[in-house]
């Protein structure tokens, strides 16, 4: 038995450009093969939230806050699943990185911040990022001279 890629009759091995949750850059190809119905495999996918080595580099700087929900976004997996009652979790796409002085500021309770700075991340909600983020510009947009 063959346990080599079932090409698509129509599109051959069938190549996905695989891109970093994070940052959206390229980061490899899968080679999908034949899939159900001989479908053509999506121009670009993301199969997994491990950062690339560019957001890797970024978010050893600091801690990062990566914004979550507990709706499933786009048919992805969660990033965090239930325990203890909890929700799933599920990435926005958002997120950022501070100096760890910051958690002094941000998060009172001692134990917890204690634990996010022995983890380096934490998932925040929305409310959260705008408030770390108001003023700044947004992506795309430039400051003015």
């Amino acid at each position: 038995m063959s346990k080599g890629i079932k090409l698509s009759e129509q599109h051959g091995v069938n190549p996905s450009l695989l891109t970093c949750f994070f940052c959206g850059e390229p980061i490899g190809v899968a080679l999908l093969g034949r899939l159900p119905g001989d479908a053509e495999a999506p121009r670009e996918m993301c199969e997994g939230y491990d950062p690339c080595d560019k957001c890797k580099e970024k978010m050893a700087q600091g801690i990062t806050l990566i914004e979550a929900n507990s709706h499933p976004i786009d048919r992805r997996p969660p990033i965090q699943a239930a325990h203890d009652g909890t929700p799933d979790l599920y990435p926005t796409g958002r997120w950022l990185v501070l100096e760890e002085e910051a958690l002094d500021d941000l998060i009172g309770n001692a134990g917890m911040r204690e634990a996010v700075r022995e983890k380096r991340s934490a998932y925040v909600d929305k409310e959260v990022v705008d408030f770390l983020t108001e003023g700044l510009p947004k992506e795309g947009e430039g400051k003015e001279a």
